[in-house]
Order: C-alpha cells, then sequence, then structure tokens
C-alpha cells in the first residue's frame, strides 16, 4: 500500500496560493517520482486539485480543462518515472559508485584520509580522462521529448 492518503497541489508562490492547476510537467514528474519511490498513493487515496472560481478563469469549462491539464501532467510525470527513463540517467550518471572508491564511498568505508591518498598523486591527465561529461543538454532533450511523446 502506498504511504500517502491522496495529494493535495496547489500551484503558487512562497505562501501564496494563486489557485491554478499544476501544468509544470517537470514538477509533476518530480511529484509523481516521489511518490512512485514512496510506495504511491493508498487504494483509497488520490490526488486533489484544489483550484477555485476565484480566479481569472472562472467559468465551469474553465475549470473542466484545468482538471485535465493537471490529470495529463501527472500522468505525464508517473509515465517517466513507470518507464524508468530517468532511472536509466541516474544509474548510468553515478556508475562509478558501483566499484573501487566509488563503491567504498558509496558503502562508508572510505575516510578522508583514503579519499586524500587516492587522489594526491594522481597526474592531472589521469583525473582529466577519469572524467565524463553529464551531457545534461542531452538528458533535457531526452525528457522533454519523452514527456512530448507521452501526450501525443
Amino acid at each position: 500500500m502506498g504511504n500517502y492518503d491522496s495529494l493535495l497541489y496547489r500551484c503558487g508562490g512562497f505562501e501564496w496560493d494563486i489557485d491554478e492547476y499544476l501544468s509544470n510537467l517537470y514538477e509533476s514528474t518530480a511529484a509523481m517520482t516521489e511518490v512512485i519511490e514512496d510506495g504511491s498513493i493508498g487504494l483509497r487515496g488520490g490526488l486533489n486539485f484544489d483550484a477555485k472560481p476565484r480566479r481569472s478563469s472562472f467559468e465551469p469549462e474553465d475549470l473542466f480543462y484545468g482538471h485535465i491539464v493537471g490529470m495529463d501532467s501527472f500522468a505525464a510525470g508517473l509515465r517517466v518515472k513507470n518507464d524508468g527513463v530517468l532511472d536509466d540517467i541516474v544509474k548510468k550518471r553515478y556508475s562509478s559508485y558501483n566499484s573501487g572508491i566509488g563503491a567504498d564511498i558509496e558503502s562508508n568505508k572510505a575516510s578522508i584520509k583514503d579519499l586524500e591518498s587516492y587522489i594526491i598523486d594522481k597526474p592531472q591527465s589521469e583525473l582529466r580522462a577519469a572524467t565524463h561529461s553529464d551531457h545534461l543538454e542531452e538528458i533535457k532533450d531526452t525528457i522533454n521529448h519523452y514527456i512530448i511523446q507521452t501526450l501525443k
């Protein structure tokens, strides 16, 4: 069963709820990632879209479309998480922690002294050769395209 009874999602700034539905796909993906990693929403839970007709778009049709965009945003976020797109990126990014000094760091076996000994006499050329790009722009592009394809 899930760790959450339900989620109330409101958009707005610090200390101010502007009564809008979620439409930011990155936020919904981050939210759904947390929900899935924490065990999902309970059997009787759900998403609470809390927007009231005290905004500039207040007609029933506006609120209906607000619910649609909110549900679509969370659905896209859920699909990105469920399909493992982000998991694969994170796994590749931190693969150096699966062996060697990275595994020692991950398992809390490496002390500061161990890390100093490991790095102190390494030539700069060896450090550069061991350094790899995170390909951030490619990752952003992958996520963008995946979200767009999910919503088609």
